[in-house]
């Protein structure tokens, strides 16, 4: 299971850098291949650098399970709602 405290980190910065929309359009494209993914990254660990294996790993479990994709959407749109909120109240 993905702590939800660094999901909750990837969603507010994924939506303050304005990449909501195409990142759960991505990540709905992603689920039905997450498993090959995060294989994959699994794979290249050895390859990377010890400091950079734990991101990594945190991704590689994402993208294994379709509900942790599934929550990281449910948290991004949730998020984009909220900044939307903001945003819109400011005048």
């Amino acid at each position: 299971m993905i702590d939800s405290d660094w999901r909750q980190r990837l969603a507010t910065d994924i939506v303050a850098r304005g990449w909501a929309t195409a990142a759960v359009f991505v990540l709905e494209i992603c689920k039905p291949l997450g498993l090959l993914g995060g294989h994959a990254l699994m794979l290249l660990q050895p390859l990377v650098g010890p400091s950079r294996r734990g991101g990594l790993d945190r991704w590689a479990r994402l993208l294994q399970e379709p509900d942790e994709i599934e929550s990281l959407i449910v948290c991004i749109e949730s998020c984009d709602r909220s900044s939307s909120a903001v945003a819109g109240g400011k005048p």
